[in-house]
């Protein structure tokens, strides 16, 4: 695993939170496959490329008033990838019912550090497997 993965992470979940498009640009490669669970009416299980991803966020926020996304714990690492459990909040824009809920995603890193997938699983075990 890059030696600055999670801090990529980090930095990921803090320009989410603020509603920042930016971090894409430079923290996935052009080729990246962004996956989803598909939760979200409307919301494809795969985004690709920076825009992409981009993409993703907006429609993720585009149904609450307010919004985030935090890490909660690492399951584990690879050479090449980090297995997390992510934890999202969010405060419905119309109704203001607040929603939670945990789940374990692999994001895998290239040559350059930077991320080139992000898969979305049921269980941490899927996860761990996954690595």
């Amino acid at each position: 695993m890059p030696a600055d993965a999670l801090e990529t992470l980090r930095e990921g979940y803090a320009a989410f939170n603020r509603d920042d498009h930016s971090w894409p640009a430079a923290q996935v490669t052009d080729d990246v496959e962004w996956g989803t669970l598909g939760l979200f009416p409307g919301m494809a299980d795969v985004y690709r490329g920076p825009d992409g991803v981009v993409e993703w966020m907006k429609l993720v926020r585009q149904e609450w008033d307010e919004f985030e996304v935090r890490l909660v714990e690492v399951l584990g690492e690879s050479d090449d990838a980090l297995a997390v459990i992510e934890r999202v909040w969010g405060r419905g824009r119309e109704s203001g019912a607040e929603g939670e809920m945990t789940f374990p995603t692999v994001y895998r890193f290239g040559a350059e550090g930077r991320i080139v997938a992000r898969t979305v699983f049921g269980t941490r075990e899927e996860a761990l497997e996954a690595l």
